[in-house]
């Protein structure tokens, strides 16, 4: 699978969802939001900083800029 060549961005994303955004999330919302993420493939989950406390920074993978949009949109709406 071929991968977008983003040096300053620390986790690849393969070129089909080459949109990438971070949700900043409570730890206590991660179940929630992974699932919403492996329910839909127009999303991917990249990886995760973990490394300060009562804020993590969840980075996905989006299929288009519309998808990152609606994602981001659901994100503030939601978590």
């Amino acid at each position: 699978m071929p991968y977008t060549d983003d040096s300053e961005y620390p986790f690849r994303a393969p070129h089909s969802h080459r949109y990438k955004t971070v949700a900043r999330i409570d730890p206590a919302d991660h179940r929630r939001l992974k699932r919403f993420i492996e329910d839909r493939p127009e999303l991917r989950l990249l990886g995760i900083e973990d490394n300060l406390p009562d804020q993590w920074g969840v980075h996905v993978g989006c299929a288009s800029e519309r998808v990152r949009d609606d994602f981001d949109e659901w994100v503030y709406n939601t978590l």
